[in-house]
């Protein structure tokens, strides 16, 4: 009878064992997991907004070190005059790339006095300078998470800002 007893305690002992190492493993692979399912929410919400975004839309965008890479169309049916870039709040000089994406540019921002006309449905691919304290710089395979306000004149010459509390969201580019 003891034999037994021992030979149930050992059976109990394993299947302990085992429904821990199974809840172990669980875990795991929820944290190894979690992170990226929550970046690709946040990535698809922020690219369904940025792509039908009024007036501008951000068709694409990728941050590099030292600078950000920003695909732009003017959605409107009038021409529109491109003159600030605000990245995390902080403002940033430009420059206009060649389509298709080239690093060829023009400076969009002689004198620090930006200003770029966009036909209506024009798209332009700009560049600015990086953020102060861009993630990318530290590890070029992380996420990133920028917000973006684009500052305009419109025909009437009034200057407006189109900003949204939805960030830019993206993996670091390397060239």
């Amino acid at each position: 009878m003891g034999t037994n007893r021992r030979g149930q305690a050992a059976s109990e002992f394993m299947i302990l064992m085992g429904a821990m190492l199974l809840v172990a493993i669980i875990a795991v692979a929820l944290a190894v997991v979690w992170p990226s399912y929550l970046y690709s929410i946040d990535k698809q919400r922020s690219d369904d907004y940025w792509t039908s975004a009024r007036p501008f839309s951000v068709a694409q965008h990728m941050l590099y070190s030292d600078k950000m890479v920003i695909q732009l169309q003017n959605t409107e049916p009038v021409s529109l005059t491109l003159k600030g870039i605000y990245l995390d709040d902080k403002q940033k000089l430009f420059l206009n790339h060649t389509i298709p994406f080239t690093w060829t540019t023009t400076d969009a921002c002689p004198g620090g006095e930006c200003t770029l006309p966009m036909k209506p449905g024009q798209t332009l691919v700009i560049s600015t300078e990086t953020l102060d304290d861009s993630v990318c710089a530290n590890d070029p395979n992380a996420y990133y998470r920028v917000g973006l306000t684009i500052t305009y004149k419109g025909s009437n010459e009034t200057l407006y800002n189109q900003t949204s509390p939805t960030m830019l969201v993206g993996t670091c580019s390397t060239r």
